[in-house]
């Protein structure tokens, strides 16, 4: 009764808190999630245990997995992780419920990211993607098959993947969008979406990501510029929505009331205006796992290209995570 009482993500973690007997109550039966809910930060500084950053509140939470583990993505409410011994899987920070995934056919370190068509627990089929290897191929996999499945594409070099529509979508560095029809333990198909996003300009430095606002698909840039340290920048985003009729994509100018979070995670783009938190705005985090100097993280607001710090202090990187049962 309770837990049905409790919209926030922030007040179930509260009220698990009180005593063993809340903290093992079965909560996804009686938990009813507030729609208008931000994504939290999972903070990763070198040397030091991770912790969540509840961004509506500025509040910091613990995340008590043992021993240092390495992470490749958000998706659905649950992180996908691998630890010391090379074993990769999926963790729920709130009930800390683990699934395990087969071993990865490249090293952990090349897995950029990873995201899930539907939470293991939902009726739907779960299938996992990832962007992994030195040229950034596609694999799947799913929970309880023994290997993931690298896609035979004559493409590479992916920068992000999203589920949109019911349908997989990813999109390279050169700008180029597929969707791909994938089945367990069936053949996979693909196609190309529309030409490319925006034709690559001479000394660019970017990478692309795909999110979903409301129905729309819409492809997002980021400008990257190198610091005299070395350490890299990010400079400017532009905006493409997908013009299904026409099949082109078409630059606006910006996102509505929506507010637009990226990085090493599932792309996201949530309608914050009910909430009275800033909209119109990209929160981006860091993507180089191999960064010289500060990290390339911040907020940039797409009526007047303008571009300040957020929540991580400059020796921190981050990965955005939607808490879910």
């Amino acid at each position: 009764m309770i837990a049905r009482r409790t919209k926030s993500i922030r007040g179930l973690v509260c009220l698990r808190g009180v005593c063993t007997a809340w903290h093992a109550a079965p909560l996804r039966e009686n938990y009813e999630p507030d729609p208008a809910q931000l994504p939290w930060l999972v903070v990763l500084r070198p040397q030091e245990k991770c912790c969540f950053f509840d961004i509506s509140n500025f509040r910091v939470y613990p995340f008590p997995l043992p021993g240092p583990i390495s992470f490749h993505g958000s998706s659905h409410g649950w992180l996908i992780v691998s630890d010391v011994n090379m074993d990769m899987y999926l963790v729920n920070p709130l009930t800390m419920e683990r699934i395990g995934l087969p071993p990865f056919p490249s090293p952990f370190y090349f897995t950029t990211k990873v995201i899930m068509s539907a939470c293991p627990h939902s009726s739907q089929p779960c299938i996992i993607v990832a962007i992994h290897g030195l040229e950034s191929d596609l694999a799947y996999a799913w929970p309880g098959c023994d290997r993931w499945i690298t896609l035979n594409l004559p493409l590479c070099l992916f920068t992000d993947v999203v589920y949109h529509d019911n349908t997989f979508m990813a999109i390279n560095e050169e700008g180029v969008v597929i969707t791909l029809e994938i089945k367990c333990q069936e053949t996979t198909t693909f196609c190309k979406i529309g030409n490319k996003v925006v034709e690559a300009r001479r000394l660019d430095c970017r990478r692309a990501y795909l999110v979903s606002i409301g129905e729309d698909l819409c492809a997002v840039v980021r400008y990257i510029q190198v610091r005299e340290t070395g350490s890299l920048q990010t400079v400017e985003f532009k905006l493409f929505f997908y013009d299904k009729g026409e099949s082109e994509w078409e630059q606006f100018e910006g996102c509505g009331n929506y507010t637009i979070f990226l990085g090493p995670s599932e792309s996201m783009a949530l309608p914050t205006a009910a909430t009275g938190w800033t909209t119109n705005c990209i929160y981006f985090t860091d993507e180089c796992r191999t960064r010289l100097g500060e990290a390339d993280s911040g907020v940039y607001y797409l009526t007047d290209g303008y571009l300040e710090p957020h929540f991580l202090d400059k020796g921190a990187t981050g990965i955005w995570h939607m808490p879910k049962l």
